[in-house]
């Protein structure tokens, strides 16, 4: 059936505020592009050690950003819920509460213990950029991610091949730490672009980006490899890891 005019205007709303988004990220990255140009150390190069996983996983929570992190933009966590409130609740509960908050919305979300979110955000810094395989509509979709900490861009690589950093996003990611340091809670929000791409299929995204940056020592090492030795990278490896994996519901 054809959609209504206040469908049309909803989905048109949903996609500007994407772009809104993914314009302000790009500036992040410009930003950061030039104080790496003026001589300003960057905070990957922290992490490059010897390649494995392991390396980085005794490391406690020091690192740029790690212990307060609380900047998901330029309003953070309180653009969206009330902190105040969420503080005076135990960690378990706060999982509950973030997600309800997400139900019957066009989004997705992640309840992240703080260490884990800490170690995220090393890793994305360090080697922000990896594809992977999105099973959809009985076939496989490559899809290519980015993050620009604490943000993190999902679109499919043909159209990022296309359109390099016009790409449109189908899934926009922050990641918020505001509640770190005091419940030990980090907390995932992602914003999906429904007309292009299900919830179901996004969350299932969502898990591949966590299994490759805080997986396995394996998997990790892919993620290091597509970052920093490209021609080495084996992407028949990827699908073949695939294979092991559940495909979202259809």
């Amino acid at each position: 059936a054809p959609m209504s005019q206040e469908e049309l205007q909803a989905r048109e709303q949903r996609r500007a505020e994407l772009e809104r988004k993914m314009e302000a990220v790009r500036a992040r990255q410009l930003r950061g592009a030039r104080n790496v140009d003026s001589g300003s150390s960057g905070s990957g190069s922290s992490s490059s050690g010897s390649g494995s996983g392991s390396s980085e996983r005794g490391d406690g929570v020091e690192g740029e950003g790690a212990a307060t992190g609380a900047d998901g933009g330029e309003r953070g966590l309180a653009s969206l819920v009330n902190i105040e409130l969420l503080r005076l609740e135990t960690p378990a509960r706060i999982g509950e509460i973030w997600r309800e908050y997400h139900l019957d919305r066009p989004a997705i979300c992640a309840v992240i213990p703080g260490e884990r979110l800490t170690l995220l955000e090393r890793r994305a810094r360090a080697n922000p950029r990896f594809v992977f395989p999105l099973p959809r509509d009985g076939g496989v979709e490559v899809m290519y991610m980015q993050f620009s900490w604490p943000h993190c861009m999902l679109t499919s690589l043909g159209d990022f091949k296309l359109r390099q950093e016009n790409a449109a996003p189908l899934v926009m990611m922050t990641h918020y730490a505001e509640l770190v340091a005091e419940k030990g809670v980090g907390l995932m929000h992602a914003e999906v672009d429904t007309d292009r791409l299900t919830t179901t299929e996004a969350q299932f995204a969502a898990n591949q980006i966590q299994l490759y940056y805080l997986g396995r020592d394996s998997h990790w090492s892919m993620v290091e490899t597509f970052n920093r030795d490209p021609a080495a990278f084996d992407f028949q490896k990827l699908l073949e890891q695939l294979d092991s994996l559940h495909a979202p519901a259809s």
